[in-house]
This record gives C-alpha cells, structure tokens and sequence, in this order.
C-alpha cells in the first residue's frame, strides 16, 4: 500500500519550484492567471518565468497543461485588454494625473513620447531599403531556374 502510495505521488521538483510548490498546488491555476494578467497591463511581475514553472508543475503531472494553456491565453488576452483601456480611456490626463507616484513625471513622459515618434520615424525611413535586401536573396536564387513553358 505505501509503494502504491509512493508510486503514484508526483516526484519532488528541482530548485527554487520545490519552494513554489506549495503556493502552486494550493493557488494554482489562479495564480499563474492573476500573474500573467497583471504582467500583460503593464505590471511588472515574473509572467513568463511563473508560466514556465506551470509547464514545469504540468510536465511533473500536478497541473492540466490544457487548462494551463487556456488559462494563459485567457489571461494575456484579458491583461492586454486591460491595458488597452487603460491608455484608451484614461490616456495622457491619467499618466498627469498619477505618474508622479510611478516616477513618471511630465518632462520624462514628453521625452518618451519624442523617443517613440522618432522610433517609428526611422522605422518608415528604412523600411523599402530592409525591403529590398530581404528580396535579394530571393532574386538571386531565381536567376538560376529554368523558365516555366
């Protein structure tokens, strides 16, 4: 009875998830959920890293890695989501409003709005020249077929 008992039981984890393990069989799916939405609205928490120890809990067997799959998709779709409402509806007034407790004064977000709009400035200027070179190869292996009756 305590062989089968011993045999059945999921063999203890490596490192720093043995520490986890714990949290992630008490919490579980509904901590890796929370963490991945909070890390995909901008919070910056461990998203992938507690991802990647869900995958570790489900290769060991202690977690459905087809509800950890569909948790996490759920979860960066509704923190994205989130996000996206955030800057939507509250926007720059928001960032005014409350920057200044995130270190994100006006002068810094003037700065990273000037840094954003001369990154996609460049981005559009080099945009048909990384076009081109990316064709080349292509036009080289060509020149080599036979033409097509």
């Amino acid at each position: 009875m305590i062989a089968a008992a011993l045999a059945s039981s999921a063999p203890p984890l490596p490192g720093f998830l043995n520490a986890l393990s714990g949290t992630l069989q008490h919490f579980g799916l509904w901590a890796i959920g929370l963490l991945i939405t909070l890390e995909d609205f901008g919070v910056p928490v461990p998203g992938e890293t507690i991802l990647i120890a869900g995958a570790i809990f489900a290769g060991a067997g202690r977690i459905n890695v087809v509800a950890l799959g569909v948790v996490a998709f759920v979860a960066a779709v509704t923190g994205d989501n989130i996000g996206f409402a955030i800057g939507h509806f509250g926007g720059r007034a928001l960032v005014l409003r409350w920057g200044r407790y995130v270190r994100l004064p006006e002068e810094r977000l003037d700065k990273a709005v000037l840094l954003a709009g001369y990154v996609a400035w460049r981005v559009a200027r080099h945009r048909r020249r990384r076009a081109a070179l990316a064709r080349q190869p292509a036009k080289e292996q060509l020149k080599d077929c036979p033409p097509s009756d």
